[in-house]
């Protein structure tokens, strides 16, 4: 299979594929992104994503490496491939690093957003990619965070399942730049384009689309329990201030008996309003928060029971009327510049 992606790199098939893709201009005058293709004909092409990710994830990257990496890059989801055979082309470096970076990303994003279940495979295809691009490589790593959280605040809630997908891969690469990834997520690395981190998006999405907020939170437990980025549950716990408003705020949003007189079996990441569901997930992410985060503010704990719909008691005034501000982040001495931090 590695020389059969030889013998198409040969012939130029990348560079056909991508301009199959996104076409000859997809940036239109007032720099709107205009795609060639229809979400609905794009999850027809399972084999042409699958070439695309064959043809990427078997060429070497060192080219734009900003540093050597210190262990091998974990093989892709799907596949069962060598990696870094085939020096990378010229026509691929400009396609995923210089000219078409920006829309090459927004393609890829755009069409994770409109998958569903059934086309996971897809959805696992485009993740290999952005990965093997990002590993080892400062800027399109920031790039790509970057267009993550622009589009985490400005699709529906209920497209961003597989972003979030996404961005939990890019977190789990275990290369120099891991810790650099999880600080400019939260806004403290290096110079972002859209100045916010995921944390802001959660907070200022609580109290108009809080199933944004909710999703975001969501988020940061799975980053917390991710055993491939050791460095995120330190940061989170260490940074427990910023995003303990979460607790009386979930709590009050599942407690609320005006809203909900039963547990929801709508997903909170398929629903098409903006309204927080009332679910067990919901439940559990509230309790996981609560775990992670009282330790370090001394929080009453929380107990499933508090929150069941057949409950009509009233919800506490701290909990329902208090929105702590959020508070800046500090980074202390163990998230001080280990080597070109800036």
């Amino acid at each position: 299979m590695v020389e059969g992606a030889r013998h198409l790199l040969s012939h130029n098939a990348f560079n056909c594929l991508l301009n199959f893709l996104l076409g000859p201009s997809s940036i239109g005058p007032t720099g709107q992104y205009n795609r060639r293709w229809t979400p609905q004909q794009l999850k027809e092409w399972h084999n042409f994503y699958g070439v695309l990710c064959n043809l990427v994830i078997v060429t070497n990257t060192k080219s734009v490496w900003s540093t050597e990496p210190t262990s091998r890059r974990p093989s892709p989801t799907n596949l069962n491939l060598p990696q870094d055979i085939i020096p990378i082309s010229s026509d691929m470096t400009n396609i995923l690093y210089h000219e078409s970076t920006e829309r090459f990303m927004k393609e890829c994003l755009l069409t994770l957003r409109s998958m569903s279940e059934s086309e996971v495979m897809i959805v696992d295809f485009l993740c290999d990619i952005m990965c093997h691009a990002c590993w080892c490589c400062e800027e399109f790593s920031f790039k790509l965070i970057d267009e993550l959280q622009h589009s985490l605040s400005s699709f529906m809630s209920n497209e961003i399942k597989y972003l979030f997908r996404l961005l939990d891969d890019i977190m789990s690469l275990r290369d120099p730049f891991q810790e650099k990834r999880v600080l400019y997520l939260f806004n403290l690395a290096g110079t972002k384009k859209n100045n916010y981190g995921l944390n802001d998006i959660a907070f200022k999405n609580k109290d108009h689309d809080p199933r944004r907020s909710y999703l975001c939170i969501k988020f940061f437990v799975k980053l917390f329990n991710n055993f491939k980025c050791t460095f995120a549950k330190q940061f989170l716990r260490e940074h427990a201030e910023v995003w303990k408003w979460s607790i009386p705020w979930l709590k009050g949003k599942l407690k609320d008996t005006h809203s909900w007189s039963a547990v929801s079996s709508v997903s909170n990441e398929t629903s098409s309003t903006t309204t927080l569901q009332r679910t067990y997930s919901a439940q559990d992410t509230l309790e996981e928060v609560t775990a992670i985060i009282s330790p370090k503010i001394q929080e009453p704990s929380v107990n499933r029971k508090e929150i069941q719909p057949n409950l009509q008691e009233e919800i506490n005034t701290a909990d329902s009327t208090s929105q702590p501000d959020m508070a800046p982040f500090q980074p202390n001495s163990v998230y001080e510049d280990k080597g070109g931090m800036h």
